[in-house]
C-alpha cells in the first residue's frame, strides 16, 4: 500500500521496473498485488531470489553457508551477518507470498526479462532458468559473473538499459509468445 500510495502522490499510474537480488521481492509483490501498475510496462529481474525461493538451496545459500570465497564472504557480510537484514529475512519475510510464478507475469501483463549470473552463488541458475524458458519467460544468463557482479560491470548495465529500451517498444507479452534477446 505505501508504494502504491507513493506513486500515487507523484501521480504515477504506471511505473517500469528493474529490480536486483533482494529487490526482486519486492518487485514480485507489485506485480502480484498492484498488477494495474505494471500492466504493458517493462519488468527487469537481477539475480531474482523470487523465483522458486521455496527451494532449499536459496536458504542454505544466503543465510546458513560459511563463505569459501570473497564473493561469497561479501554475501555473507551484506545478508548473513547484517543484523536488520537478518531479522527480516528469518523472522518478517514471508517467502511463500513473495513467489513469483508464470502465471502471475502473464496475468500482469507486463514485458518481462531475467537476467542470471551464470555462477550465482544463492540462486541454483540453470534450475530457474530452465523452469522460466518453459513457461516462454525471456531470459539471459550471463557467463563467468557471480552474483551482484552485474551491478559493477559497465558494459552489462549498458545491456541492461538497451533492454530494458528494447521492451519499451514492445508490445506485451501474451499467453503463447515470448520475446527474445
Amino acid at each position: 500500500a505505501s508504494i502504491e500510495q507513493l506513486l500515487l502522490s507523484l501521480d504515477e499510474k504506471k511505473v517500469a521496473i528493474i529490480s536486483h537480488s533482494y529487490g526482486t521481492l519486492v518487485h514480485s509483490c507489485i506485480v502480484k498485488q498492484l498488477s494495474h501498475l505494471v500492466s504493458d510496462q517493462s519488468n527487469i529481474f537481477i539475480d531474482p531470489v523470487c523465483f522458486l525461493s521455496l527451494d532449499s538451496r536459496y536458504v542454505d545459500n544466503m543465510l546458513y553457508r560459511q563463505p569459501s570465497s570473497p564473493n561469497q564472504l561479501l554475501l555473507h557480510a551484506a545478508c548473513a551477518e547484517d543484523l536488520y537484514s537478518i531479522y527480516h529475512l528469518q523472522r518478517h519475510l514471508c517467502w511463500y507470498e513473495s513467489i513469483l510464478w508464470p502465471e502471475d507475469i502473464k496475468q500482469s501483463h507486463g514485458r518481462i526479462h531475467v537476467f542470471f549470473s551464470e555462477f550465482d552463488e544463492i540462486l541454483p541458475t540453470s534450475f530457474i532458468n530452465d523452469y522460466l524458458k518453459k513457461s516462454n519467460i525471456d531470459t539471459t544468463v550471463l557467463s563467468d559473473f557471480k552474483h551482484g557482479q552485474i551491478i559493477i560491470a559497465p558494459k552489462y548495465q549498458k545491456n541492461i538499459l538497451k533492454k530494458l529500451l528494447e521492451l519499451e517498444t514492445k508490445s506485451s507479452i501474451g499467453d503463447n509468445e515470448s520475446i527474445s534477446i
